[in-house]
């Protein structure tokens, strides 16, 4: 922050304090970027920052899962 008493910050300068520019982008002005143009009131903007949806699959050959009765049985050691 008190480089900016100097002068305006460039991206150049964010680079060099080793910040995450592409998360940082979008929220930030600098005397070389504008993040209008980038389109911060788009629908799109969640979807920029999601990382990309995956398709489960059902393994019906898999073990059951355990119910609560056997979560009982495991604290107390009863059968």
């Amino acid at each position: 922050l008190s480089a900016r008493r100097y002068t305006r910050l460039r991206l150049a300068d964010l680079v060099r304090l080793r910040l995450q520019m592409k998360k940082l982008l979008p929220f930030i002005i600098a005397a070389d970027h504008h993040p209008a143009r980038l389109g911060l009131d788009s629908d799109s903007l969640r979807a920029r920052f999601l990382p990309p949806s995956e398709q489960l699959e059902l393994n019906f050959d898999a073990p059951p899962a355990p119910s609560p009765s056997d979560f009982i049985s495991v604290r107390s050691g009863e059968l």
